[in-house]
């Protein structure tokens, strides 16, 4: 989906992974973050992100999970993240996700 609609794409097959591609390269503009992976969860690789100094506004970072519900976006936004999205995702749902936090990162510290 993210090919179709103009976007590079790197794919890391866990947090973990995905925290190693982040210290290695500093230059991705946002991160599509899986709840449930192998190795560091969603969650664990939010914080880890966050722990090495990148604020929400230097690289936002966007939650993926089949079991999200509105009433817990508090808990992704205390963990790290800039915002969630429920599975299955829907092309609009995404292109919404992935505008309204480009824009929004610039009013975060």
């Amino acid at each position: 989906m993210l090919q179709r609609i103009g976007h590079t794409v790197t794919i890391a097959e866990n947090g973990l992974l995905a925290v190693e591609a982040i210290k290695t390269n500093r230059n991705f503009d946002l991160v599509l973050m899986d709840r449930m992976m192998p190795e560091m969860d969603g969650i664990q690789a939010s914080l880890a992100i966050r722990a090495m100094g990148i604020t929400k506004s230097q690289l936002p970072i966007v939650g993926l999970t089949a079991s999200f519900q509105q009433s817990e976006l508090g808990f992704y936004l205390e963990n790290g993240m800039n915002d969630c999205l429920g599975k299955p995702i829907k092309l609009a749902s995404l292109k919404r996700a992935i505008t309204d936090t480009m824009q929004n990162r610039l009013t975060l510290q």
